[in-house]
């Protein structure tokens, strides 16, 4: 249950209202095996729903698997285990060969420009 939250808030929430005013750079979407991150003056495990700030350095466990994105940016990035690197505001550095991305932001479209959308006639009221 707590894994399909997160999914929600990620996918369903458009990353530029999620990026208003948050500290922190990437969450956790899926994790497998070993995963820490170094701050200044400590190390925690990593798991489901782990928020990431800039700065972190994270190591993957040999045959461990992390997936995050990153809220600003909307990058996807799916890291296998024995990797290590660091949480950037909008990407990790730095990004090897094994790494795979995906961009999952999402554009919101412009509701003051012309509009694409659909015209609808009115009906002329009786007596006109």
């Amino acid at each position: 249950m707590y894994f399909f939250m997160v999914w929600l808030l990620v996918l369903l929430w458009p990353p530029p209202v999620l990026a208003e005013g948050v500290p922190y750079s990437a969450i956790v979407t899926a994790i497998s095996g070993t995963v820490t991150v170094t701050r200044p003056g400590s190390v925690k495990p990593l798991e489901l729903g782990t928020l990431l700030y800039a700065g972190g350095v994270v190591d993957t466990a040999a045959g461990a698997s992390l997936t995050i994105n990153y809220v600003e940016s909307g990058e996807e990035e799916q890291w296998p285990g024995g990797l290590r690197f660091t949480v950037g505001k909008i990407r990790s550095d730095p990004l090897t060969p094994q790494v795979r991305r995906t961009n999952r932001k999402v554009e919101t479209p412009d509701l003051d420009g012309p509009g694409g959308g659909m015209k609808t006639r009115s009906i002329k009221p009786p007596g006109d």
